[in-house]
C-alpha cells in the first residue's frame, strides 16, 4: 500500500508496501505545467472493498467497450511482490509524479498519483503478450473504512471475464510486451484517490490492489475491424480454409489458474 507524508511546499516523500513490493523513498518537485486535473484523465473505482474490477455501468458511462476478453478456459497466473512467489512479480513501485493531493479528496477533486512498475516474468517459460490485470482493491480486506480508489482508465485495456453461472465482470488491464524468462518490463500505473485515505502516524495511505495475469485472452475487434474482418473470413471460408481465434500466446506449464479471482495473491 501506498503511504504519502504531507509535502512541504513543493516536495513531497512517500513510500509504498502494496503487499507485494516496496516502493522506494522518494522527494519530488512539483510540475505544475504537467499536473493533470479531473478533466485531464478517465477514472474508473473498483467495485468497493473485495470487489471485483470495475463496474460495467461505469464503464458503459465512459463510452468504453472491452478489448479483450477471457472465459475458464483462459490461462490465468498469480501476480505479487518478490516476497509472494508468484510466477509474476512487481519488483518494484516508485512514484514518478504526484499531480495533486487534495487534503480532502472528493470525486470532483480527487487526488492524482503516477507511479511506475517493474513487472519481471519468474516462470519457466516465456510468455507472449500476457494482460496484467487488476483485479480487486485491497485483496486482504485490512483497509479501514470504505476507499474510492480507482485507476485512469486512458492508460488501461479492459478485459471482460465470463466466469460461469455469473454476471461478467470487467477488469482493468496492461498488455505487456512479450516476456522471455526472467524478462521484466516497465508500465505506468496512475492512482484517482476520491475519498478519505488511511491515516498511519503522519502518513496518508492507498489500499493495495489484487493482481493477476491472463496468459492467454481473446482480442475483441472494433466494429469497423469486425466487419473488415467478416468479410476477410467469408474469402478464406470460400476457399475452404479455418481462420485462429487471435489469443496472446504462452508456454508455461502447471502454473495456471482456472479464474483471475484464484490467480490474486492474498
Amino acid at each position: 500500500m501506498w503511504m504519502l507524508r504531507r509535502p512541504a511546499p513543493n516536495k513531497m516523500s512517500l513510500r509504498a508496501s502494496a503487499g507485494m513490493a516496496g516502493l522506494l523513498l522518494a522527494g519530488l518537485l512539483a510540475a505544475p505545467a504537467a499536473a493533470l486535473t479531473l478533466e485531464d484523465i478517465s477514472p474508473l473505482y473498483f467495485e468497493g472493498q473485495g470487489g471485483q474490477g470495475f463496474n460495467p455501468a461505469d464503464v458503459a458511462a465512459l463510452g468504453r467497450t472491452p478489448s479483450l476478453a477471457a472465459t475458464p478456459l483462459d490461462l490465468f497466473l498469480p501476480a505479487g511482490g518478490p516476497t509472494s512467489g508468484a510466477p509474476i512479480q512487481v519488483v518494484s513501485q516508485v512514484v514518478t509524479t504526484i499531480h495533486q493531493l487534495p487534503s480532502e479528496a472528493t470525486p470532483a477533486n480527487p487526488a492524482i498519483v503516477d507511479s511506475t512498475w517493474t513487472i519481471q516474468n519468474v516462470t519457466a517459460g516465456a510468455l507472449a503478450a500476457p494482460a496484467l490485470l487488476f483485479t480487486t482493491l485491497d485483496p486482504l480486506d485490512t483497509y479501514p473504512g470504505d476507499p474510492q480508489i480507482g485507476l485512469d482508465a486512458d492508460l488501461l485495456s479492459l478485459l471482460a471475464y465470463q466466469p460461469p453461472a455469473a454476471p461478467g465482470l470487467v477488469y482493468g488491464a496492461v498488455v505487456l510486451p512479450d516476456l522471455a524468462q526472467g524478462e521484466s518490463t516497465q508500465i505506468l500505473v496512475r492512482y484517482v484517490v476520491a475519498g478519505p485515505l488511511a491515516i498511519s502516524d503522519v502518513s496518508q495511505v492507498l489500499a493495495p490492489l489484487g493482481l493477476a495475469v491472463a496468459a492467454t485472452y481473446t482480442v475483441v475487434p472494433e466494429p469497423t475491424t469486425l466487419w473488415l474482418c467478416g468479410v476477410g473470413l467469408l474469402g478464406i471460408a470460400l476457399l475452404g480454409r479455418r481462420p485462429a481465434t487471435a489469443r496472446g500466446g504462452h508456454s508455461v506449464e502447471n502454473v495456471g489458474c482456472p479464474d483471475p479471482r484464484d490467480a490474486t495473491t492474498r
